[in-house]
């Protein structure tokens, strides 16, 4: 097993954050394919309706990522720490507190589905489509919880490569069984969404089964799953205000989505197109952003505080070159992508995709210091902030959609990400200061 807390910080970050950055571009691939196979097969309203569907889809995945995730900071800090059976019962309290967490996102989601599109003012041509897809993904949650806490797992000891494997195995899966059940099955936008629970859940079973053979040390035991109060509390003190900030900056991308949702079908199809394309751009920074909170709470753990001040100003110098690079072939070559989404109307919507694309690339760098900095505090045990920055993310967000809904200007609504960022930038670079500062003048 391997550990974050020696070597150069810019090294072991850029060594951490491939495989993650890998494995997050493939997951993301999941929906992409399903929106690429759907819209050059089954039809242009087909795709808008899952597109429309996409401020849904990122709030209930983000949940699930940001709580999993913030459960898998304890383990991270007590391997760290080089407490391997606090690590166990990390893990063993993560998995109780997650099969709790799946039945009641899982139930409330599917129940409240139909006031939620009414609320988003989903089209009524697309509504059909729409509640199929997300009612399966709903129901599905369970598999995708799996293979994020299992790689959680994984990340937090300090392994990246073998979740990214995995989840290779699992896109070919995920664009096989899209073509089976799409095509010769016929299920259309439902055959979809079924492929995509499927082969969350097969990572999610190679992920368990290689941690049970090739760590020992972590195979838990009936006592690792006996409730420990202390452990439940540490988690749930990170992975709810983690999951909250994903849940209510969702919040925001939804109202985004009804702004966009007002300028019709049309508008829908770029805005669909043009987040396909974005949330792979967004993979950098939000891998680095990965790495960070593992680094840090590893780091943190063995009381390796120069190292976290190191490990911060080496993730922003990559971030940025990835921002300077990537961001620049996207604003130019990013609008032709539209064509693997669509085969008909391209023309009437390439070129709103080409101007919210442009706007994103031009501010990804925004994201990078905000995966920093933001992960950076969660892995510092700070968990609560992140609640506070989705708030700050929801009020910029709110913000746009009244002015886009008042303009009716498509362009209005693509400024809602970059002017996200940026606010929710300035909290945590000064949550971040003021937390460094107090540590090294405590040890000074």
């Amino acid at each position: 097993m391997k550990t974050l807390t020696t070597g150069s910080p810019t090294t072991v970050i850029v060594r951490f954050t491939l495989p993650i950055f890998i494995g997050n571009i493939l997951q993301q691939l999941y929906q992409t394919v399903d929106n690429m196979i759907v819209g050059q097969f089954v039809g242009a309203d087909a795709f808008a309706a899952i597109g429309a569907t996409y401020g849904l889809f990122f709030l209930l995945s983000g949940f699930i990522w940001g709580t999993t995730t913030g459960f898998t900071v304890l383990t991270a800090q007590t391997y760290g720490a080089g407490d391997l059976a606090a690590t166990r019962r990390s893990i063993g309290t993560a998995a109780v507190l997650s099969a709790v967490l799946v039945l009641l996102v899982s139930g409330v989601s599917v129940a409240a589905m139909p006031l939620i599109f009414r609320l988003i003012r989903m089209p009524a041509e697309l509504y059909a489509d729409a509640y199929s897809y997300m009612t399966i993904i709903c129901i599905g949650l369970a598999a995708q919880v799996f293979y994020n806490l299992t790689a959680g797992v994984l990340r937090a000891v300090g392994n990246s490569k073998i979740p990214l494997y995995f989840l290779i195995v699992a896109s070919v899966l995920n664009i096989g069984l899209d073509l089976l059940f799409i095509l010769p099955f016929g299920w259309g936008v439902a055959g979809a969404a079924w492929a995509t629970v499927l082969a969350q859940g097969v990572s999610g079973v190679l992920c368990f089964v290689y941690i049970w053979r090739r760590y020992p040390v972590l195979r838990l035991t009936k006592s690792d799953f006996v409730w420990h109060k202390e452990y439940a509390k540490k988690e749930l003190s990170v992975g709810v205000p983690m999951a909250l900030q994903y849940a209510i900056t969702s919040v925001g991308m939804l109202m985004i989505q009804t702004a966009v949702n007002h300028l019709g079908t049309t508008a829908i199809t770029a805005y669909s197109v043009g987040n396909k394309i974005e949330v792979i751009l967004e993979q950098g920074p939000i891998a680095i952003g990965s790495a960070m909170a593992t680094y840090t709470a590893q780091n943190r753990g063995a009381g390796e505080w120069g190292r976290v001040r190191q490990g911060v100003r080496s993730a922003l110098g990559v971030m940025l070159v990835y921002a300077a690079v990537f961001g620049t072939l996207t604003a130019m070559l990013g609008k032709h992508l539209t064509h693997l989404f669509l085969s008909e109307n391209v023309a009437m919507v390439i070129g709103d995709v080409d101007v919210f694309l442009k706007i994103v690339s031009a501010t990804i760098f925004l994201l990078g210091v905000l995966c920093v900095y933001r992960n950076c505090v969660q892995g510092l045990g700070y968990g609560t902030i992140s609640m506070l920055g989705g708030v700050v993310e929801l009020l910029a967000r709110g913000a746009v959609a009244v002015a886009a809904i008042g303009f009716g200007e498509f362009w209005v609504a693509c400024t809602g990400y970059p002017i996200a960022w940026l606010s929710a930038s300035v909290l945590f670079v000064i949550v971040y200061a003021v937390v460094i500062r107090r540590k090294f003048s405590q040890m000074c």
